[in-house]
């Protein structure tokens, strides 16, 4: 009986050893993140704030998926943005806030009767420019795409193949790149540059 019992215990011990092992790291990591945010918000008062903002935001930014309503996604947009516009407020060097601020800008659109929808595009260019300024590393691949996209709505379609190649120079995903390359190719088709878009619809089909 006593046999059994010690090793009953041994083999139970190892896994509550792991237990142990695992749960430890976890607190002093939360620990960790708690010390770190709490000097952070000293460096930059009003930080945690931002981040509650930045949450709220990008959970309406989500709601959008499921949206098809022009009136009700202008809506949600416009209560992103707020929230974005105040964290920039609280924190204007915050790439990541900085990010998602020039992101709903560059989404948001309008309806307006029996006129083209109302768009900020100019407006989010100047904010995705200003990121870039901030860090140029920060989802750079993406950045060089929205880009693209807001260039050849305003009718700049060298500045806006500049971008696409920009990003295609970090994009790892194959799906990503080929709608890159796609959108390259009708950017460079409409500049008169058909060999190029040709060259580049192939890359987009490969």
């Amino acid at each position: 009986m006593a046999v059994s019992f010690v090793v009953a215990f041994l083999a139970l011990a190892p896994a509550h050893a792991v237990q142990a092992q695992t749960a430890e790291p976890a607190a002093e990591a939360h620990a960790l993140d708690e010390t770190a945010d709490f000097w952070r918000e000293v460096r930059q008062p009003g930080y945690q704030r931002s981040r509650v903002l930045l949450r709220h935001g990008i959970r309406m930014l989500l709601r959008l998926r499921e949206e098809r309503r022009p009136h009700v996604r202008a809506a949600i947009l416009e209560g992103a943005l707020e929230r974005f516009q105040r964290a920039h407020l609280l924190v204007p060097e915050d790439a990541e806030v900085l990010y998602e601020l020039a992101r709903a800008t560059a989404l948001y659109e309008r309806p307006r009767r029996g006129q083209p929808a109302e768009r900020r595009d100019e407006e989010a260019i100047t904010l995705f420019e200003r990121l870039r300024a901030l860090d140029p590393d920060l989802h750079a691949e993406q950045v060089g795409f929205e880009l693209g996209i807001l260039y050849t709505r305003v009718g700049r379609y060298e500045e806006a193949a500049a971008e696409y190649r920009r990003a295609l120079r970090y994009v790892y995903d194959e799906d990503f790149a080929a709608i890159t390359h796609s959108n390259l190719a009708e950017v460079r088709m409409m500049a008169g540059a058909l060999e190029d878009a040709v060259h580049h619809y192939e890359r987009a089909i490969a």
